[in-house]
């Protein structure tokens, strides 16, 4: 079994968004860590109406009534600083959103999962002996929110994580963050509260939100009892490498530049489109 590295422990806490800000570019991880100023904002247009979406779908989840009501609506778009042509999107996507919940809420019925096991923004967090404790800890080593973690009668965790836009695959980056997400319920949640022998398997999914299909998208089904060496083992590599990078300071292109407040220091020169 692999085990943690003094680097990554001393890096702590992480979450699964942190750890792919680290992998994606080390030197924006570094410059965001080390709280330099911000001088370049960029366009944040895609981000805050994706949490207007992300909230409205988690409410329509967990009180589907207030996520209903104008008041909420104004709210949300109140909340989330949103322009007049944003509402405008957010309208073109709220259906979508919708149709999402709806399909979830069927899912839940039609697998008679109760209450009980259906879990909306399940907060939760581990220190680095992958055992639970307080989400704003002194401990922490890993902590995060799960957008929907449900368990079936016949035994499988289902894990989901709500995204904005339509995605053809599940993708290496989407599969780490779910991950992440399977070891917080497992060893935080699982181990603590719902101690169950029923417990099969878990499956992690990504709920696509708006564009011409609204998939909720599978990865790979993981069996439970191959859960800590091929899950913990994966994950463990993984922040392992991540921490290691760090040292590098290394700058790397891609599509998270336009989303970057240090884009005037990056060594890259890279102009945003």
């Amino acid at each position: 079994m692999q085990k943690l590295s003094e680097k990554a422990i001393s890096l702590a806490p992480w979450s699964p968004s942190r750890l792919n800000t680290a992998d994606d570019c080390p030197f924006r991880y570094n410059c965001e860590v080390n709280k330099l100023p911000i001088k370049t904002f960029p366009d944040d247009t895609d981000a805050r109406i994706g949490t207007a979406l992300h909230t409205y779908i988690e409410i329509l989840l967990s009180d589907p009534k207030r996520a209903l009501s104008k008041d909420f609506i104004y709210s949300l778009f109140e909340d989330n600083s949103l322009t007049h042509k944003e509402v405008t999107r957010f309208n073109l996507l709220k259906e979508s959103a919708e149709t999402s919940a709806k399909r979830i809420i069927k899912f839940k019925k039609s697998h008679n999962i109760t209450d009980d096991n259906f879990h909306v923004e399940l907060g939760l967090a581990i220190n680095h002996k992958f055992e639970p404790t307080k989400f704003l800890g002194d401990d922490v080593f890993l902590r995060g929110k799960i957008d929907l973690a449900m368990l079936t009668p016949e035994g499988v965790i289902a894990v989901l994580d709500h995204k904005s836009g339509t995605y053809s695959e599940i993708t290496d980056h989407y599969k780490k963050q779910l991950d992440a997400y399977m070891i917080l319920y497992y060893y935080a949640y699982h181990r603590v509260k719902a101690n169950d022998k029923r417990v099969k398997s878990f499956v992690g999914y990504l709920n696509a939100i708006g564009g011409d299909s609204p998939d909720i998208l599978r990865s790979d089904e993981v069996l439970f009892e191959e859960f800590d060496e091929k899950i913990k083992s994966k994950f463990i590599e993984y922040i392992n490498r991540v921490s290691d990078s760090l040292e590098s300071n290394e700058a790397k292109p891609g599509n998270h530049c336009k989303y970057c407040s240090f884009i005037d220091k990056c060594p890259l020169n890279i102009v945003r489109k």
